[in-house]
This record gives C-alpha cells, sequence and structure tokens, in this order.
C-alpha cells in the first residue's frame, strides 16, 4: 500500500481486443509507459514499443525484465530471491562458514531496479525535452543487481580473490558489529573506521591499555584477533544503557547507534521530529502506519495525496 499510494487503481485485461484497445487509448495521452513483463508477452498483442509509438509518437517506454529484450536468457522468469542468487548477491548473505547460502527477506532486485528505472527515465525525458523524441528503453533487473556487487568485483579483480560471507565483518573497519547492551534482544552498532575513533572507543570504555595492546595494534592486527577483539567490547556493552552509550560515542565521534526493530523505530524521537512515518486512512483496511516520502524539497515540499486504490478502483 505504500508503494501505490496515491494513485489510480485500473483493472483492463489487454488480452481481449477491448482491452488492447484501452491500453492504446491511454499511451495515447500518456507521456511513459512501464513494464514489466518478459519481452514476449506484449508484442503478442502489438502493445509492444514500435506499436504503441502509432498512438504516442514521442512515447517513452520502460521495460523492466529479468534479464534485458535480448540474449539467451531474455525469456527467463524470477524473482527477486532467484536474482539475488543469480547476480551473486547471495553469496556474499550470511557468516564465513556457513554450509548454505543465505535469504535476506527485502527484495532488493525489485527495489534496485526501480530505482535505475526512475533514472533512465529521467533521462529519456531530458532527451525529448531537447529533440521531441521518446526511446524504448530496456532494463535487465538481473544486470542492475550486479551493480550491488561492486566492491566484490573489485576484489577479484584487483586480489585475485573472490570474496565469500563475512557476517558483519568489513574490510576497512574493526570493530565492526553488532554487541548485546543491557535488556532482551538490545544491541549496539558499532563500527570504527580509524586510529582516532578506536583511541576513542577505549577512552569511552575506560579501557586505555587495549590501545596499547599489540594484538589490536591496527587495523589489521584487529581483523587478526577480531574474535578476542569483539570479546572485550561485549563484555562492556552488556553493561551499558544502548541509548546512553551511543551517545556517548557519537559525542567522541565514533559510529555507533542503537539498533531498531521495524516496531521500535516509529518509536524514534529523531523520526518523529521529520514526520518520517505517517498514518493513512484508507476506505478498505482503516488507519494504516507507513513510512513518508523521505525527500524534503525546500520549495516544493512533497506529500502523501492519498491511499492506496483497491483493486480496480478507478475502472469507471
Amino acid at each position: 500500500h505504500s508503494v501505490n499510494r496515491g494513485k489510480l487503481g485500473v483493472t483492463i485485461n489487454f488480452t481481449s481486443e477491448r482491452g488492447a484497445d484501452l491500453i492504446r487509448r491511454l499511451v495515447a495521452m500518456s507521456d511513459i509507459v512501464v513494464d514489466n513483463f518478459t519481452p514476449d508477452v506484449l508484442p503478442k498483442y502489438s502493445l509492444h514499443y514500435d506499436a504503441l509509438t502509432q498512438v504516442r509518437p514521442d512515447l517513452i517506454m520502460l521495460s523492466i525484465s529479468v534479464a534485458g529484450q535480448e540474449g539467451p536468457y531474455r525469456d527467463t522468469r524470477a524473482y527477486a530471491f532467484n536474482l539475488h542468487g543469480l547476480s551473486g548477491f547471495a553469496s556474499l548473505i550470511g557468516f564465513e562458514g556457513d554450509e548454505e547460502p543465505q535469504h535476506i527477506d527485502i527484495a532488493y532486485s525489485d527495489w534496485n531496479a526501480g530505482m535505475f528505472g526512475t533514472y533512465s527515465l529521467l533521462l529519456a525525458l531530458f532527451h525529448r525535452q531537447r529533440t521531441g523524441e521518446g526511446q524504448f528503453i530496456d532494463l535487465s533487473a538481473w544486470e542492475a543487481t550486479t551493480t550491488l556487487l561492486a566492491e566484490g568485483f573489485a576484489e577479484t579483480a584487483m586480489n585475485n580473490r573472490v570474496p565469500g560471507p563475512q557476517g558483519n565483518a568489513h574490510p576497512v573497519m574493526a570493530p565492526h558489529g553488532y554487541f548485546p547492551c543491557q535488556g532482551e534482544d538490545v544491541w549496539l552498532a558499532l563500527a570504527v573506521r580509524s586510529e582516532a575513533e578506536w583511541q576513542a572507543l577505549c577512552q569511552v570504555m575506560s579501557r586505555p591499555e587495549l590501545a596499547q595492546d599489540s594484538r589490536f595494534d591496527d587495523l589489521a592486527q584487529r581483523q587478526g584477533h577480531r574474535e578476542a577483539l569483539e570479546a572485550e567490547i561485549a563484555a562492556w556493552t552488556r553493561t551499558q544503557d544502548v541509548e546512553a552509550v551511543a551517545r556517548q560515542l557519537q559525542d567522541v565521534g565514533v559510529a555507533a547507534m542503537p539498533l531498531r526493530t521495524v516496531e521500535g523505530r516509529g518509536n524514534d524521537p529523531h523520526m518523529q521530529a521529520r514526520r518520517t512515518h505517517e498514518q493513512i486512512d484508507h476506505p478498505f483496511t482503516g488507519i494504516e502506519y507507513m513510512h513518508n516520502i523521505p525527500w524534503k524539497l525546500s520549495d516544493t515540499p512533497p506529500a502523501i495525496r492519498g491511499p492506496a486504490p483497491q483493486v480496480g478502483q478507478h475502472n469507471n
């Protein structure tokens, strides 16, 4: 519902001639058409780009498919879960030594393809403003997902090493992970990038001797003795209130934040101050609690225009 809010909900059976004709009539008054079918679907009903430009010559059409319009996998069907595997993304999820790949319950491939689609549409609109010409955009969600693996590609290309899952470890930060605090299932997200930050952490812990410990002399040593390092930090964080220790570390320049649950994020005072979440009254489901628009424009502030439509709500 958060994705479809403010939209019109229309259902059209475009496999019928009447439905296909309705689509063409809508296209004639539209700037952009977006589809998410495999390349073999729309040509069957004369609703592909070349056909639609007959009713809208300057049409911009974005087709987001699994593997793009060309190539041996062009007709492949997949979901985000499949694309996480196919792109190599899933090979980096989990902890070192895991016996099987791990699933992450966020559809990164879908969201990522949508963002790339938005960028490409803006470029096409800019081109049309300059030339008066529309164009067809072929976007592969598979290829878009591989852009998330830039560090992994660099590691393979530069160091001839194929990266695998590393859990909460980071290639250029240590310590880097989640540490338990006072209470049940309460965690501190901690990331130390520089020697100055490491020294500051030791001071806040009242453990200046750790900064002189040869096992933790520099990044390489801390990474090499990660288990011992994390044990020292966890022994301290278990005695700390997560909100208080996060503020204390932030005050000395160390990146530390409480881990929020999906339920608890709405109680965060910063998110409340910025109205990160809104309550929307939906005619079918009632009050819905959802995220607000995350960007703030100074002259044209965005606003949620209304709830998501019901299926076919605006057919007439």
